[in-house]
């Protein structure tokens, strides 16, 4: 038990997914027990180790949740952004924008003043709303793209939305109505939506040299910020990093048509052609579904356990970068014993969402059943699926655990050994509890060992010629009753693999080079290779036909 709960352990902090089949209970309740309370003391000197103090990681989150606070924005949805990424999806001539025209002009402060003394916003102070200027920025854009560049067809859809003042005062200009409960269900994670899905309503009118006044200010501010090689407040939408869009978006106006040889280009790309295949639905744009879907990567994202992993040690950490700048390089980075980073896993469940059949606001579809696992909390990081588990629990764990999401280490019975994907995040398996039967290991493996599984997608990014490859473990203990077990199962293996057409091989009867390793030679079990003709005679023939009739 010590090994597998060591191999768990390690899993987690490269921030792989780890799956163990039991077959008693109490042994998996055991386990579970076991390796939760290893997780929770990890993650106790993980912050220990990057913030020193939980003082610290609670002024990081708020930092990440205030709508007045610097970090929010990385989390922020950048439509204009997004949808110049994935502009092929637009007929050719509709959206044949450049990255500069997406800046704040100085001309568009005057608008941003107006619209600030409306709702009462103090753009002035010490902090900002973040999220006001956000949705400002987005608005006054795609007043002035209207009026000046002409568009047609889909991207004349998406600026008429955005130039509606709602959209400024809601979330993607949805009615309180329509935007749906801010919390369902008792198993919410950390991370506080109420700042990105604030409401601003027009609280007077200003007079003409009120604004006036206000937008000299901003003029003058934006110009200092800049002499001084800072990002003003009202820059940050196509200067400031963003985890959707990297560290600077407008730094390279034509990274979109790079080719797939730049690894964080693709990502980018493919994270944004998802978004856009989900939000536009039956020439319509889905605002409410797109709310839903970012709501549901800042809880994948921004919760403790990923937190803590993004970040380095404070010891390693340099003054040169701020943590927004940080937290998006760390982001995009292939984590530990990985060619994939978290960027890659984000696009992967979008493209596991795209695919899903229904909507997100049914709750009876899969793509739902997808959404509602990101609600699942950072306690439970490590989840038991037996056979007196709910339905309902046990279908949403087995959905978390094919995402990037919760949970990451999943422990199951028989319940889980066949009939279900857990293929997309995992490739480390381990079989505590042995059966007679080899088919059973072999279809318990079969859950993760599938086409476009984890261990795929990780030789595919792998340069040489061998990659990452799938890990099963079979543990047992040598010199009791398990070895026996242990090797009657490797022989049944061994036999079938013979009659089906597999080789047995004497001098490593367990595919190893190892002989001294060989469990089999310890047991007192001596392999002789079998003549060629009697092996081709023992072989069951499995076609239908031959030449020989």
């Amino acid at each position: 038990m010590q090994e597998v709960v060591q191999a768990a352990i390690r899993s987690w902090h490269n921030g792989e997914k780890f799956l163990v089949f039991c077959f008693r209970t109490n042994t998996a309740e055991r386990l579970r027990e076991i390796i939760d309370r290893r997780i929770r003391g990890e993650l106790a000197k993980r912050r220990q180790r990057c913030l020193g103090s939980p003082e610290s990681l609670k002024s990081l989150r708020s930092r990440l949740t205030g709508r007045d606070r610097d970090l929010i924005v990385l989390g922020l949805d950048r439509v204009l952004w997004s949808f110049l990424w994935a502009r092929h999806r637009f007929t050719a001539g509709e959206c044949s924008l450049t990255a500069e025209q997406l800046r704040l002009t100085d001309t568009d402060l005057r608008e941003m003043a107006a619209l600030a003394l409306k709702c009462g916003i103090d753009l002035t102070g010490e902090r900002v709303d973040r999220v006001f200027v956000n949705r400002a920025t987005e608005h006054i854009v795609a007043c002035r793209l209207l009026e000046n560049s002409k568009p047609t067809g889909l991207w004349k859809q998406l600026l008429r939305a955005m130039a509606d003042l709602e959209w400024v005062r809601g979330p993607y200009g949805l009615m309180p109505e329509d935007q749906g409960a801010e919390t369902e269900g008792g198993e919410q994670t950390q991370f506080d939506e109420r700042g990105v899905h604030s409401r601003y309503e027009r609280t007077r009118e200003p007079t003409a040299g009120a604004i006036d006044t206000l937008a000299q200010e901003l003029t003058e501010r934006r110009h200092r910020a800049r002499r001084q090689g800072q990002v003003s407040v009202l820059d940050v939408y196509a200067e400031g990093p963003s985890l959707w869009l990297g560290a600077a978006p407008s730094q390279d106006q034509d990274r979109t048509e790079a080719t797939e040889a730049d690894p964080m280009t693709a990502v980018i790309r493919q994270v944004h052609e998802h978004l856009f295949d989900l939000t536009y639905q039956e020439g319509d744009f889905d605002w409410k579904g797109r709310r839903m879907v970012f709501q549901a990567l800042r809880r994948a994202v921004l919760r403790e356990s990923v937190l803590l992993r993004l970040l380095p040690d404070s010891t390693d950490r340099g003054d040169e970068a701020g943590w927004g700048e940080l937290l998006v390089r760390r982001f995009y980075q292939p984590m530990s014993g990985q060619r994939e980073g978290m960027a890659d896993k984000i696009g992967v469940f979008l493209e596991d969402l795209l695919a899903a059949s229904g909507s997100l606001h049914r709750e009876d579809s899969a793509r739902y059943a997808l959404y509602q696992a990101t609600q699942l909390r950072d306690q439970q990081a490590v989840a038991l699926v037996k056979g007196d588990t709910d339905d309902e629990v046990r279908e949403r764990v087995f959905a978390g655990f094919n995402t990037p999401l919760l949970p990451e280490i999943l422990i199951c019975t028989s319940v889980g050994q066949e009939g279900i994907d857990l293929h997309r995040h995992c490739r480390h398996v381990v079989h505590y509890d042995l059966a007679w039967n080899p088919a059973v290991l072999e279809q318990r493996t079969g859950r993760v060992d599938r086409i476009g599984s984890k261990t795929f997608r990780e030789r595919a990014l792998e340069a040489g010629p061998t990659g990452p490859f799938l890990e099963i473990g079979v543990p047992f203990l040598a010199g009791t009753y398990d070895e026996r077990m242990y090797e009657e199962l490797r022989l049944r293996s061994q036999t079938f693999e013979v009659l089906t057409g597999g080789r047995l091989l004497a001098d490593a009867p367990e595919g190893r080079d190892d002989e001294k390793r060989s469990e089999g030679r310890e047991a007192g079990l001596n392999f002789v290779a079998l003549p060629e003709q009697m092996v081709n005679d023992l072989r069951v023939k499995l076609h239908v036909w031959s030449e020989r009739g």
